[in-house]
Order: structure tokens, then sequence, then C-alpha cells
């Protein structure tokens, strides 16, 4: 539990970079946040929300943070999950190009939770698509979003 206060501490503001040493470590926190220990989930998760701030500032580094996230997509507790999806939306609306970036790698990985059995990870898996709809820039298809977003809901 102690590794993942520190990890939100250096996340916060300590006037450094530690984006490039810390993003390597991002899955496993990301991975308290479904543990059965209470104090260890509420500790990953406020790590997990600070660390996603933090990294929403730096484009490149959201990259990485997002693809090192996406074995998260996969894990078998829904906490997991459901903080990687809240994770992604947050980047859709902080640091857009991130999203736009790997949206080739995101959009079947959350797709892929629509059908999820924990209704949690469903709902936000649909509001996460939605927020990633939001990221897109091009003029010509922006009619045909919603009926893309519907198309994959279902």
């Amino acid at each position: 539990m102690k590794p993942a206060y520190v990890f939100a501490a250096l996340s916060a503001d300590v006037g450094c970079q530690v984006e490039a040493y810390l993003v390597r470590h991002f899955a496993t926190i990301l991975e308290l946040v479904g543990d059965k220990t209470r104090s260890v989930a509420k500790a990953g998760r406020a790590a997990v929300i600070a660390f996603a701030k933090r990294m929403s500032l730096n484009s490149c580094a959201a990259v990485r943070c997002l693809y090192n996230m996406l074995p998260a997509l996969e894990s078998t507790k829904s906490q997991v999950k459901v903080a990687a999806l809240e994770v992604i939306s947050m980047f859709g609306t902080e640091s857009p190009d991130s999203v736009r970036t790997l949206m080739p790698d995101l959009v079947p990985a959350v797709c892929d939770l629509l059908h999820d059995t924990k209704v949690q990870v469903t709902e936000e898996a649909e509001q996460c698509l939605a927020n990633m709809a939001k990221t897109i820039q091009n003029r010509d298809i922006d009619d045909l979003v919603p009926a893309m977003l519907e198309a994959l809901m279902e």
C-alpha cells in the first residue's frame, strides 16, 4: 500500500520529470485498484488518478502510458477494467492527441468490453467510446460518428 501512496505523491507535483521512470510501473499500480484489501484499492485508485493527470500534460508520455495500460483492459478484475476505461476517457478530454494516436489499438480493446458480464464495465466502455469519438477531428466523418458508435455498441 505504501508504494501506491509514494507513486501518487511523485505523480502530484514534485517539480521534476518523473514520467519516464514511473510510466513503466503504471500497469502494476492500475492492478492495485482491484485488490481485495480496501485500503490498497483506495491507495491504488489515488495513485492512478494522480499519475494520469500528470501524464495528460505530456502527449508523448500519455501515449506511452495508454499503450502500457492496454493489458489492464483484459484483467480478470472488473475494478481494474473500469479504472482503465476511466483513464482512457480522461486522456480523451485532457490529451486528445494521445487517444487519437492509439485509436486503432484502443477501439478494439474497448469494444471487447461492451459485452462484459459486469454492467459497470459495459457502461464505462460505452462512455469511454463516446469520449474517444469526441477526439475525432475529421469534418468529413463528423456526421457518421454517432452511427459508427451505435454500430460498435451493438
